[in-house]
């Protein structure tokens, strides 16, 4: 999931949230459930936090004491989306995937303070990261000094919002690059950079390659 490998064994949860990109390879034997809702399905205000918190994709191993749990809240879901048309309820349904979504309970990052600050923050770069790298324009954005969003950040994540930033621009890079294919021109274009040179040093500073080296060796023929 976005360049990052899993291993999946028994009780393995995957959780994919929209714009991750994600490839499956040695799935011969793999067998598993498939669950696939919009960040809005869940009705509880807790489950709705764990659809629409986490940014990137998660891999971990269920607890043996919470497996069975969370076994029962699936069949449950499957047994309701399963019912002839005229018997089911969408509210039903909406319930028990927030059940699941809690029994599933994705990991937290431990120590980290995630507030209603950094949530604005997180909503804005994701809207202006193609075209503002700057963290003034975030913090004018937001009315915080650029020290204190950088402050904000760091108690969220553990990284400056400029880091942030960088790296929510590397991860673009990547997806763009790998999956979508663009040259290092089009990817550097579409990412808000003023060249194709300043983009290619950007990716180099963050990776040690050049986006087409990278390129070469990430795309799957």
């Amino acid at each position: 999931m976005d360049f990052s490998g899993h291993l999946l064994t028994a009780r393995s949860v995957a959780w994919i949230p929209p714009g991750v990109v994600h490839r499956w390879s040695d799935i011969r034997d793999l067998a598993g459930d498939i669950v696939l809702f919009v960040p809005t399905a869940p009705v509880t205000p807790a489950s709705r936090d764990l659809a629409s918190g986490l940014m990137t994709g998660a891999c971990w191993t269920a607890t043996a004491a919470a497996w069975p749990l969370i076994t029962v809240a699936l069949a449950h879901l499957r047994l309701e989306s399963g019912a002839p048309p005229g018997t089911r309820t969408g509210e039903l349904s909406s319930l028990l995937l927030s059940a699941l979504l809690l029994r599933l309970d994705p990991p937290a990052a431990p120590g980290r303070a995630v507030n209603d600050a950094f949530l604005r923050f997180r909503h804005a770069a994701e809207e202006d990261f193609r075209t503002h790298h700057d963290i003034t324009h975030y913090a004018r954005r937001l009315g915080y000094s650029p020290r204190t969003l950088s402050r904000i950040v760091h108690a969220a994540t553990g990284r400056s919002a400029k880091d942030y930033i960088s790296e929510r621009l590397l991860l673009e890079a990547k997806r763009l690059l790998a999956h979508n294919r663009l040259s290092q021109a089009q990817c550097g274009q579409r990412l808000g950079f003023s060249d194709a040179a300043n983009f290619s040093a950007f990716f180099l500073r963050e990776t040690g390659l050049r986006p087409g080296a990278w390129q070469r060796a990430n795309v799957v023929p």
